[in-house]
């Protein structure tokens, strides 16, 4: 059975629910992932996003806006973050 660390999930990034933001650990199995939305959401759609985490508090970060990069906020401790989209010239 698949973990979630077995998923390419880049650096500094991590996978959450699209519904309510719930952080998977790493080592589960993607059958707790599938329980969780069968028993959270009552839906059988697994729904996962891709999202920046803070390199200070390790909470996921809202994106900002988009210049000649990317740039996140962290609400909780104010730090900013910026990152370069494959494909995109700097």
């Amino acid at each position: 059975m698949t973990r979630m660390s077995d998923l390419d999930v880049p650096d500094g990034m991590a996978l959450t629910c699209q519904l309510c933001g719930w952080r998977p650990g790493t080592g589960l199995h993607m059958g707790v992932v599938t329980a969780h939305f069968e028993t959270e959401h009552d839906s059988d759609d697994v729904r996962l996003k891709l999202v920046v985490l803070c390199p200070r508090c390790d909470k996921p970060m809202t994106f900002v806006r988009s210049e000649r990069r990317d740039i996140f906020a962290c609400d909780p401790c104010r730090r900013i973050r910026t990152i370069r989209i494959h494909g995109r010239k700097a």
